[in-house]
């Protein structure tokens, strides 16, 4: 008797495809070992770190200018897994661990309300049309010839250095500005679906127009939502790290990425490990995002070959 032949479902499908892109998982695993990182933070820190607020002066020469001494690749040790900070000593393994909280903390933040607003508005634009798409359309339009870098800037500079403040500021500055990317993406998506057969089905049987946009169309736009959404992390730690390299993102104490690299323009003639560490960081959570991302697209798409 010949065995009946299993039909896969798509997500069967998808991960089929996913797991044999060996670049995407490697991207995907990293991605999730530096939430992980962010996560246990405090942890890690204990074990492996020392103190944010404590200081190792016998680690520095002052007569170098405040920098660790040479041939020790910035103070690198047993005790130091990746040196110390010019003039203060301060463990870098610490500020880098902590520092990934925030860059994680405003990327992923960020990315939801770029998502909640992308999809609703490009949702709303692609299934109305007519003069609700052309209002919505030039809005994106408008958010995306905002000069947002300097906007960001002016705005973070007049607020007072109170972290708590600067954090939300910066998530609703980056995402406030960032959906109209994935509101095109979901308004052609939305466009293409509008005419299916599914939707005619909705719209005989009375169904009202909030239950189309949400209850038969939203389900079917689940895997572009997802793939941009992984594709746009990589760029708001980009955005948050150039503010705070910039100097208007967190203030100190609070570690940032970004302004490590800042502090290491001076030193890093001298103590080129002060720049190379968070330079690897943003480098290596970019790349992984990013190649995470490609590879899910990748997977989701139907049409592509692999």
């Amino acid at each position: 008797m010949a065995q009946a032949i299993e039909g896969r479902s798509l997500k069967q499908i998808a991960w089929s495809r996913l797991r044999r892109d060996r670049v995407a998982l490697a991207g995907g695993i990293t991605a999730i070992l530096l939430i992980l990182v962010a996560v246990f933070a405090p942890l890690l820190n204990r074990v492996f770190g020392h103190p944010q607020n404590e200081f190792h002066q016998d680690l520095i020469n002052p007569n170098l200018g405040g920098i660790p001494e040479p041939g020790t690749w910035g103070g690198v040790s047993a005790d130091f897994l990746l040196g110390v900070q010019p003039v203060t000593g301060r463990d870098l393994f610490t500020q880098i661990i902590y520092g990934s909280r925030v860059s994680l903390l405003v990327a992923f933040l960020a990315t939801l309300v770029a998502v909640v607003i992308g999809v609703v508005m490009g949702i709303v634009a692609g299934y109305f049309g007519g003069w609700v798409d052309a209002v919505i359309s030039r809005l994106m339009d408008l958010i995306l010839a905002f000069p947002l870098v300097l906007f960001g800037i002016a705005l973070i500079s007049v607020l007072p250095p109170r972290n708590s403040v600067r954090i939300w500021l910066l998530i609703a500055i980056i995402g406030g500005f960032s959906w109209p990317y994935i509101g095109r993406i979901i308004r052609g998506q939305t466009m293409s679906l509008r005419e299916r057969e599914f939707v005619e089905a909705a719209r005989g049987s009375g169904a009202s127009s909030r239950w189309i946009l949400f209850r038969e169309l939203l389900p079917n736009l689940a895997a572009p939502i997802l793939v941009y959404s992984t594709l746009i992390i990589p760029t708001n730690i980009l955005f948050e790290a150039a503010l705070s390299f910039l100097g208007v993102g967190v203030a100190p104490p609070t570690p940032s990425w970004g302004r490590l690299l800042s502090d290491a323009v001076n030193y890093y003639e001298f103590d080129p490990m002060y720049m190379a560490v968070p330079g690897c960081a943003i480098f290596i959570t970019v790349l992984a995002f990013n190649l995470f991302g490609d590879g899910l697209r990748d997977a989701l798409d139907p049409k592509a070959s692999r």
